[in-house]
């Protein structure tokens, strides 16, 4: 089997950051977040969302760039629930760009996706995630994927202004889940299949 290329990192420092002026609105609670997965499966079925996992390096260790938000305090993945018809890549892209671009299209990027890293299931209206449709579930309320990103060497990130941009690194990551749960401290076990080549 051929080796894959390796996956580029670049500098953090590559890469500045600036806000906007919008806001990105945010569940204040898990029973919040609940509450609005019932009202979307009511309407629409099963929620199909996709999550965008960049990386970059510092001192040639990688990091996950996660968005942070004060109020409430959290650590999540850029992303969102796809609209209906919408395909992982279209709604990746969309996603993106609705959190790094700001209202300007000329800051748009386009978003080249390296591999699909993990797909969760979520079985009720709750936050418990697992990667596996458990058997006994026959309706899931949300299946998530994360993809794996490659940044292009240099950009600039137009954040809305209640978002703040973190590069955390993968060991403070690794099986700690208070950097937004199972589905985030999972990733460094995942990303160890590929080969990375720091810039």
């Amino acid at each position: 089997m051929a080796a894959a290329a390796p996956v580029r990192l670049y500098p953090i420092t590559n890469y500045n950051n600036d806000t906007t002026k919008d806001d990105y609105v945010l569940d204040k609670t898990q029973a919040d977040a609940d509450q609005q997965l019932r009202e979307s499966y009511a309407k629409e079925g099963m929620r199909r969302s996709v999550h965008g996992a960049l990386l970059v390096h510092s001192h040639n260790h990688p990091h996950i760039l996660m968005l942070k938000s004060e109020t409430p305090t959290r650590l999540m993945l850029p992303g969102a629930a796809l609209q209906p018809g919408e395909s992982d890549m279209e709604g990746l892209g969309r996603v993106l760009n609705k959190f790094f671009a700001g209202s300007d299209p000329k800051n748009t990027h386009d978003w080249p996706v390296v591999d699909l890293l993990s797909e969760w299931w979520r079985p009720a209206f709750d936050s418990n995630q697992y990667p596996y449709l458990p058997a006994h579930c026959s309706k899931p309320r949300e299946h998530a994927k994360i993809y794996l990103m490659q940044l292009p060497e240099s950009c600039g990130f137009h954040l809305p202004a209640n978002l703040a941009l973190n590069a955390v690194p993968l060991y403070d990551l690794h099986h700690n889940d208070t950097y937004g749960g199972v589905t985030t401290s999972s990733i460094p076990t995942l990303l160890s299949r590929f080969t990375f080549s720091t810039l």
